[in-house]
């Protein structure tokens, strides 16, 4: 097999991590900011094979065979903020469990990811065959690029003006706070599950109690499969509870080495790169960037974005896939009462194989969070009005993402990402992020706020 180079989408590129959720690796790559390459990639380079798999190389950049059998992990954690700590602190839990390697810089990031309320469980699996990045990139740092960039932002940050705080976060979101050095390449699983608050027992004891059916109705989870068999890969993600899933899992592992893919990316600061520049437009600039950086990580804000879910089918379902973000009812347009699941991580109408179909049922409700963009789900039953046209939307921001048909003629899942909240703050928040308060669910399913 002879591919030009795919780690050319990667190296060089920024990733905003003001704003990412650095567990998912397709959340991870559909974030990559390439309006700018800020390393700069040789034209020249040789072919090189590695057990079977020919790239044409660029000059300036190595890379390594890294074959192992595979590596599995599996955490669980007591509440988020026992998970956060223990992989800001363990560079091994990061490695299995993130799929960017960043310094402490990053590190709020990875907290956002995780709700103190609630229980995780986590789970990964690596296959490392490849190890790409640059050998020496310091003469090929983009200083033009960079400085076209600098020149929209104000000469020095001010965290007591909106106008300038606003100008940096522009920065970060177009130019990225982080620039992809190096990237892995193989075959990675990981699915991430939590839901059930840390009142309560992760066992099988609970399942019978009204506990478990909150968890059941408001579980989260995030599963991602990339490399090897595409069709395997992409049912392992749709549905990782499938009880055929383990042999398709071991399917998918044996394909993982024939065709790898991108599974983690090494990163290193935007400042870290401006001061090896040799421009001093550039190089007197980073300590104010990497103030800016901190300041905006420490202060993040509070977005709300009025959305609208309709649904023409026997059921429909959006399930938010953002951590950081979380769902609450609209109290200018409040959500049915009947024959819904309402809770902080997905709104789910209707019954799946019921065949009682309706039209334009309408959910409205709101989005809060930092302003990051936000990675959703949406599913639906196969038939609408005639057989196979079932179909859900929802709008956000002016825009509206549309799932219609049949996938699979089950879930029929379809997933957006970077989907664009509302771009006006609300007002500050806690570092640790606005979040539901988490009370006993009432009856019909709704969480309480």
């Amino acid at each position: 097999m002879t591919d030009t180079f795919p780690p050319h989408s990667w190296l060089g590129f920024g990733l905003d991590m003001t704003s990412i959720t650095p567990t998912d690796i397709t959340t991870v790559t559909k974030s990559v900011l390439k309006v700018t390459r800020l390393i700069t990639l040789s034209t020249k380079g040789e072919q090189q094979t590695f057990d079977g798999i020919t790239w044409t190389v660029p000059n300036g950049v190595d890379v390594a065979s890294d074959v192992n059998v595979g590596e599995s992990s599996y955490n669980s954690y007591s509440d988020g903020t026992n998970a956060a700590s223990s992989i800001e602190a363990d560079a091994s839990l990061a490695g299995k469990y993130m799929a960017v390697e960043v310094d402490v810089s990053a590190n709020y990031s990875i907290s956002k990811t995780f709700n103190s309320a609630y229980q995780y469980a986590l789970f990964s699996f690596n296959q490392n065959l490849l190890q790409v990045g640059f050998e020496d990139w310091g003469d090929s740092i983009n200083e033009d690029g960079i400085i076209a960039r600098l020149k929209s932002i104000p000469d020095k940050f001010d965290p007591g003006n909106p106008d300038v705080v606003n100008s940096y976060r522009r920065l970060f979101k177009t130019m990225g706070s982080h620039i992809i050095t190096g990237a892995s390449y193989g075959g990675r699983f990981h699915a991430a599950y939590n839901g059930l608050t840390t009142s309560g027992k992760f066992d099988a004891s609970v399942k019978t109690t009204s506990e478990y059916k909150t968890f059941s109705e408001s579980v989260q989870k995030t599963c991602s499969c990339q490399g090897g068999d595409p069709s395997i890969a992409g049912k392992i993600a749709s549905n990782p509870e499938d009880t055929g899933v383990y042999a398709a899992f071991q399917a998918w592992i044996s394909s993982s080495r024939t065709l790898p893919d991108v599974m983690s990316m090494q990163t290193m600061t935007l400042w870290d790169l401006m001061s090896a520049a040799i421009s001093s437009e550039i190089y007197n600039r980073a300590a104010d960037v990497q103030a800016a950086f901190q300041w905006i990580v420490e202060h993040p804000a509070v977005h709300e974005t009025k959305c609208r879910f309709v649904i023409n089918s026997d059921w429909g379902e959006i399930g938010l896939l953002t951590p950081s973000a979380f769902i609450i009812p609209d109290p200018n347009s409040p959500p049915p009462t009947d024959n819904i699941i309402f809770s902080s991580t997905k709104i789910t109408w209707g019954k799946e194989h019921s065949h009682q179909f309706q039209r334009d049922v309408t959910i409205d409700f709101i989005i809060r969070n930092d302003g990051s963009p936000v990675d959703i789900e949406l599913s639906h039953g196969s038939d609408g009005s005639t057989g196979g046209n079932g179909q859900c939307a929802v709008t956000m921001n002016g825009t509206e993402y549309n799932n219609s048909g049949i996938k699979d003629n089950n879930w029929n899942t379809q997933w957006f990402y970077q989907c664009e909240v509302n771009p006006n703050e609300l007002s500050s928040m806690p570092k640790e992020g606005a979040r539901p308060k988490i009370t006993q669910a009432s009856h019909n399913g709704h969480i309480n706020f």
